[in-house]
Parts: structure tokens; sequence; C-alpha cells
């Protein structure tokens, strides 16, 4: 094919081409970034566990919250049960998901580069922000908070409000922007503070500019859009009679962390610009780049609505919960824009000299924050979990032999992970857990008593307690309390590199009401 044919025919099919670029290029950096990839064949992390274990729960008729319960968001467990029927027993399935929407991220956050840079650029500073995601080891290797199915929303969000018409919008973009709102609510309920900003601000720029009566009606099709995906979700559980729990348990679990004292809201806001003070930076000062130079075409709404839509969103994070790494990758995305912003003014030699200048450095300290975060896969790798191929491998041989141990001793087995994560053993015996709170849930304030009450019920007949997840000195309280319920030790081993305690109910034990203080 000739140069110019070919340059024409990736002008024509810009889009698709883009598409089917970024999902190849995801498989093939996710083969090595994922713990689910079949590379390494096992995934010993929890979370990816337990969204593998309610998604595939919920094809099979249980309800998310009341039948099993973790905090996250229903499409996000809903996402995982399609990647659990693509593989039943194993994560290749979980793994193709996770590419998809690592692909959804990158192509727009390509779209978004190109409104500002050629394709050649926008294309380069596209997989320069891919290792910035991938450097950020602690999503993609552990898939531990859901923000990885949440970013693209975030990275396609700002995009369809830097397109959004002043004078005409369509009905089609109005409506995918509500849709966007809508996933957020549903996936993340504090990440949709985000999205409340850039809605409110392109509501206002339409009143400025339009008055009330086309204002409404922007809002009525971006309502729509938002509709379209929140009435199914609560359909759902309304036909499953499960609303209370879905409120309780998605709702309330997410703002409960608000209402802890003002003083701890403010050490958590503190905390996360002191452990990752550069990082920050770099988005502060990308988005007050933004607001000084964008160009004209941008009212004040826009070029003040997106930075404070990042302060709306690292406020509804990190006050109502404990500041962690995992939650950076909500940000990312504000960090995309500002270094693309950047790299336009960098290279238009029409601007001043000083502020090419100003991108420049900007753009280097971009480049030093991403060697940095290179370098600690590197040097920090004593401080990370330990993921080579002989470590899972070994790992995966040792929850095999406690699936099997426990399986010798029952051939229908009903299990309850007593204070401590699921790592994989569920599914390991291809069982569905019969009891909500079956795992450790971080920050669930009825968690552990409803663990004792399943235990003073018997509704289970193994108890696993894994020494990792349970403080030393918790360990004698909790044992006293297992063997007084009728529970007795069945065999301790170092399964799974750890040592793990096993409890079996014993027979003729009757259930015992009698309430025991935790420790």
């Amino acid at each position: 094919m000739a140069p110019d044919s070919l340059r024409k025919f990736i002008h024509n099919r810009e889009r698709p081409l883009s598409v089917l670029f970024f999902f190849v290029y995801g498989l093939a950096v996710l083969y090595y970034f994922n713990t689910s990839s079949p590379k390494l064949d096992f995934n010993p992390c929890p979370s990816p566990n337990m969204y593998l274990t309610i998604g595939q729960a919920m094809f099979d008729g249980f309800v998310p919250y009341r039948d099993l319960f973790d905090g996250k968001g229903m499409p996000i467990f809903l996402f995982n049960g399609i990647g659990g029927l693509i593989d039943s027993d194993g994560y290749i399935g979980q793994w193709l998901v996770a590419c998809a929407f690592f692909a959804w991220t990158l192509y727009y956050i390509n779209r978004t580069a190109r409104l500002f840079l050629n394709r050649t650029h926008a294309l380069a500073g596209t997989l320069l922000m891919s290792f910035f995601i991938l450097f950020q080891r602690r999503m993609y290797l552990t898939g531990a908070m859901g923000d990885e199915f949440t970013m693209p929303m975030i990275a396609m969000g700002i995009y369809y409000f830097l397109i959004l018409g002043r004078d005409t919008c369509s009905f089609k973009k109005l409506c995918i922007f509500g849709c966007l709102g809508g996933l957020l609510l549903a996936c993340k309920f504090t990440l949709a503070s985000f999205w409340f900003v850039l809605a409110f601000a392109f509501l206002a720029e339409a009143w400025r500019h339009l008055g009330f009566r086309a204002t409404c009606k922007r809002a009525g099709m971006i309502a729509i859009g938002a509709a379209f995906i929140l009435i199914p979700c609560i359909a759902y559980f309304a036909w499953h009679g499960a609303l209370d729990a879905y409120v309780e348990g998605y709702i309330v679990f997410h703002t409960y962390h608000v209402t802890e004292s003002t003083s701890n809201r403010i050490f958590y806001l503190v905390r996360g610009v002191m452990d990752y003070p550069d990082y920050i930076l770099l988005i502060l000062v990308g988005m007050a780049y933004w607001i000084a130079a964008a160009s004209r075409g941008y009212s004040r709404f826009r070029r003040i609505g997106l930075p404070v839509s990042f302060i709306a969103m690292y406020l509804a994070v990190f006050a109502g919960s404990m500041f962690s790494a995992y939650y950076l990758l909500s940000l990312i995305p504000f960090a995309t824009f500002g270094v693309i912003y950047l790299l336009h003014d960098m290279g238009d030699r029409t601007l001043p000299f000083l502020r090419r200048t100003a991108a420049t450095g900007c753009c280097i300290a971009f480049l030093f924050l991403l060697s940095r975060e290179a370098s600690s896969l590197i040097t920090d790798r004593g401080k990370t979990p330990d993921f080579s191929l002989e470590t899972l491998k070994r790992q995966k041989q040792e929850l095999a032999d406690l699936a099997q141990a426990i399986s010798q001793e029952s051939a229908h087995p009903t299990v309850l992970c007593f204070g401590c994560f699921d790592n994989g053993i569920y599914r390991r015996l291809g069982i569905i857990p019969n009891v909500p709170r079956y795992q450790l849930v971080n920050f669930d304030p009825q968690g552990k008593t409803l663990q004792r009450q399943y235990v003073r019920e018997h509704r289970c007949e193994f108890i696993l307690v894994n020494l990792s997840d349970v403080k030393q000195e918790e360990m004698p309280s909790i044992d006293a309390f297992l063997r007084e319920c009728g529970y007795r030790p069945l065999f301790a081993d170092n399964l799974r590199s750890v040592p793990w305690l096993v409890y079996k109910r014993t027979p003729g034990s009757s259930a015992n009401t009698i309430d025991i203080q935790t420790p």
C-alpha cells in the first residue's frame, strides 16, 4: 500500500484502529502487570477473588449486599462476573476484562490528547501516561480497590466535558455524559462528586449564555442518561426485594467514615499530600496551568470546573476513608490531562518563550516522577508482595492442599473466613459462600459482629483463620471463642506461606447464643 493510501486509510478509520491498537497493547502490557494474567496462572490477592466470587454468584441468582457483602458497586461485581463466565475456574476472563477497561482508559486519554496535539504526539503522550498508570503497581498488580474500572469513566468524563458545545449539544453526547455519571454513582459512590462538579459547571455555563429553559432541557437530557444506568440497577434490587440491603450495604457503607471526627478527616486529607507531595503537586500545577493558559474557546466555567472537580473528588475520597495509595488511581486522569496540555504548549512555537519554558519544566518534573515510580519497582521490591512465578506456583499448590484437606472432611463444605480475607479458597473449593460476611471487609462496622453471630449459630462447618490478617494478641481470645461455640482445631500448617488455622464444628454441638465479648 502506498504511503498516501496508508495515511488515508488510517485517517478514515482512526477510531476503530485506535480501539484495536489499545486493546492489543493492553493485552501485551497487562500480561506482565496484572496478577490475573495467564503468565501468573494464579491470583492470591483478596479483592480480585472477592470480585469474582460475588460476580459469579450473581449469575447463580445471589444478590450482592444481601447474600454476599462487599462495599463496592454492583457493576464492578457484574464486570468481574462476566470474566468468570469466560473462565469459571481461573482468572483469564478477569484479565481480559481488565485489558478492556485499560484500553478504554487509554482510548479516551488519546481522544482528549487529540483535542490539543497532532496524531503522533497524542499517541506518544498516551503511551507515556500508560506507563505512569502501570507504575502505580498497586492497581494492576493486585486490583485492590476497583478503581481500574472507574478510571476510564473519569477519563471519558473529562473528554466529554471538553467537547460539549456551549451553544449546541447533541442529545447523544448529553446522554452519554449522563450515563457516565450514572456509572460512577453505581460503581463507586464517592467518585461521583467529580461528575457532579463537571455537570454543574456545564449547566452554569448554559444558564449564563442560553437561559433557564435551555439549561433545564440540557439537564433533562443528562438526567435521562444517568437514569439509563441507575434505574436498571435499582430495579434489579427492587425485583429481588433487596433495596434496603442495597442502600445500607452500598450508600451507607460508603458514607460511614464521613461521620468520623473532623480531626480524623483532616488527618486523612493532609496525609494524602504528605505521602505523595510530588504527585499531588504535579496535578495541581497542571490544573493551575489549565486555568491560566486554556484557550479562550473554553469559558471560565470550564477552566475552573475541571480543577474544582479534582478537588471535590480528593475531598470526597480522602475525607471519607483512610488514605491509601490505591485511591491515587482515581486521580490519574487529572494528571494525564495536565501533562497533555503542557505538552501542547511546550511544542507551540507561537507562544511566548516563558510560557513554553514553564510547560517544559513541568513536563520534565513529570518525567522525573515517572522515572521515580519506575525505579521504585526495583528499589522497593522488598516492601511489595512477592509475585514471582515460583512463589505463586507454591501458593497455588498450598491453597489446593488446603482445599483438598477440607474436601476430605466434607463433601459439601461451608466455610467462613473469620476476620481474614478470601484469597481464593471459595473458588478453589468450587463453592459459593453461604453467609453475607463470608470474609473480612475493611471499614465494615457490622462485619465482626455478624461473623461472630454466624459462629454462634453454627452457620458454617469450617472456620478459617489467617494469622497474617489477625493481630497476634487477639488470637487467644478468638481461639477461646471458637472453642466455646463448639469448634475444634482440625489442623494447622504453614499453608500459603502463612499459618492457617482451620476449625471444624464438632458433631452434636448445638448453637451457642451466649453473648461473648469481642476481643
